[in-house]
C-alpha cells in the first residue's frame, strides 16, 4: 500500500495486516508516480489507485500501456489537482 501525505506528522499508525504493508510517500502529487514503477504486478493483480489528477494520468499510462495491465484489473481516479 502506497500512501502520499503532505506532512510526515499526518502519518497514521495503521494496524498490521498480513497482506498489506503501508509505505508513506512525500510530497503528495509527485512521489506516487515513481513509486508505482517499483511495485511488482503479479498475474491477476487488482489495483485501486486514487490521488492527484496529473499523477493519476501518468499512472494510468504506465499501467495500461507500459505494463499492459488489463483495464478491468485497475481503477485509477484523479480526485484533486496540485496547485502551484
Amino acid at each position: 500500500m502506497l500512501i502520499e501525505t503532505r506532512e510526515r506528522e499526518a502519518r497514521l499508525d495503521l494496524p498490521p495486516h498480513p497482506m498489506a504493508d503501508a509505505k508513506w510517500l512525500y510530497p503528495p502529487g509527485t512521489a506516487l508516480v515513481p513509486a508505482i514503477r517499483d511495485v511488482a504486478l503479479n498475474p491477476g493483480v487488482r489495483l485501486w489507485v486514487a490521488g492527484e489528477a496529473a499523477a493519476m494520468h501518468q499512472i494510468r499510462q504506465y499501467l495500461f500501456k507500459e505494463r499492459s495491465l488489463p483495464r478491468s484489473h485497475a481503477t485509477v481516479r484523479g480526485y484533486w489537482k496540485l496547485r502551484d
